[in-house]
C-alpha cells in the first residue's frame, strides 16, 4: 500500500478519477454533482487529498480545504475536513485514522479552527473534534404583494448567464449573520447549488434559495452583495403569510426569530479549535458545509 498520503491533483493526472471511483462507492452520483457544481465555480482540485492506494486504486480518502466564515463578527479562515471514506473491503485497518491524523496535522498549521460535518461523532472525537450545537430558527411573515420586494425571478438551470451571475454575487457575498455566516467559498457552495434552482434579482445583486415546506416557507440561503431586508425577500418570491424557517442564523434578517436546539443524532457540526461560544444560538448555512 502506498505510504505517500498527501497528494496534489494538479501535479498528478488521473488521481481525481481514481479518487472519485472510491467516492462513488460511498456517495453514488457524486461525480455528476461535482460536474454540475463546476458551473458555480467549484473546482475539486482545490481540495488537498490524503489518500491510501493499493494496486493503483484509491482505497481511502480524506479531503482538506480552506473555508471562509464570519464567527462572532470576525472573519475566520478555517480548514474543512470532507469526503472521509474507506473502501468496504479495507475497513478495520486503520486507514481513515491514519489519513485523518495527517490531514488534521496539516490543516492546523495555518488555521486556528478545523470544521467537519458528519453522522458519527465517535470517528472524529479521538482527533480532537467536538460537537457544537446547531439550532433551527423560525419566524413569522404577515405577507405583502410581490411588488413590495426586489424583482426576483427563478433561475434557468441551463443558463450559463444565470450561473455566471450566481458566481459573481457569491464572490462579493456579505454574510447574512454576524454570529455565524458563510463566506464566498465556491467549493462547498457549488455542491449546495448544484441541486437547487435559486431566485435571482440581477438589479440588486441578490440570490435567494427558498422552497415550500410543510405549511411554511423555508429560506435555505441568501447570497447578497449588499444588505437586504427579510420582508423584501419574502415579498419578492411571493411567499404566503405564515411561518418562515431559516436554514442559517438569521440575526441580521430576523433578530426576533425563535431558536430551538437540534438533536445530536445526525448532520453533526464538529469543530477542533476556536469557535463561537456554545451558549450562542447559531446554525451554519448548508452552503458552508464541507
Amino acid at each position: 500500500m502506498s505510504t505517500e498520503s498527501r497528494r496534489d491533483y494538479r501535479a498528478e493526472p488521473g488521481l481525481l478519477d481514481r479518487v472519485f471511483r472510491l467516492l462513488e462507492t460511498a456517495w453514488p452520483g457524486i461525480t455528476e454533482v461535482r460536474d454540475r457544481a463546476a458551473g458555480y465555480g467549484c473546482d475539486w482540485a482545490e481540495s488537498i487529498p490524503f489518500v491510501a492506494e493499493e494496486d493503483g486504486e484509491v482505497v481511502g480518502h480524506v479531503g482538506l480545504l480552506e473555508l471562509a466564515y464570519m464567527v462572532d463578527g470576525v472573519p475566520l479562515r478555517a480548514a474543512g475536513i470532507h469526503a472521509v471514506t474507506t473502501r468496504d473491503d479495507h475497513r478495520g485497518r486503520g486507514i481513515a485514522r491514519r489519513l485523518l491524523t495527517e490531514a488534521v496535522a496539516h490543516g492546523e498549521r495555518d488555521h486556528p479552527t478545523l470544521v467537519l460535518f458528519a453522522d458519527l461523532a465517535g470517528v472524529y472525537e479521538p482527533h480532537g473534534f467536538r460537537i457544537v450545537p446547531r439550532h433551527r430558527f423560525t419566524g413569522r411573515w404577515e405577507g405583502a404583494p410581490r411588488d413590495r420586494g426586489p424583482r426576483l425571478r427563478k433561475a434557468d438551470p441551463e443558463s450559463e448567464a444565470d450561473r455566471r451571475f450566481v458566481r459573481e454575487v457569491l464572490a462579493r457575498r456579505i454574510p447574512v449573520s454576524r454570529r455565524l455566516g458563510a463566506g464566498p467559498d465556491p467549493l462547498c457552495f457549488g455542491f449546495f447549488a448544484a441541486n437547487r434552482v435559486p431566485w435571482l434579482a440581477p438589479d440588486d445583486g441578490l440570490v435567494v434559495y427558498a422552497r415550500e415546506g410543510d405549511g411554511e416557507t423555508v429560506l435555505e440561503d441568501v447570497v447578497a452583495s449588499a444588505p437586504v431586508e427579510r420582508d423584501a425577500i419574502l415579498a419578492g418570491i411571493g411567499a404566503p403569510a405564515g411561518p418562515v424557517r431559516y436554514m442559517f442564523t438569521p440575526d441580521l434578517l430576523d433578530p426576533d426569530a425563535e431558536a430551538v436546539r437540534l438533536p445530536e443524532d445526525e448532520d453533526l457540526c464538529m469543530v477542533r479549535g476556536a469557535w463561537i461560544d456554545p451558549a450562542v444560538r447559531v446554525d451554519l448555512p448548508i452552503s458552508g458545509w464541507c
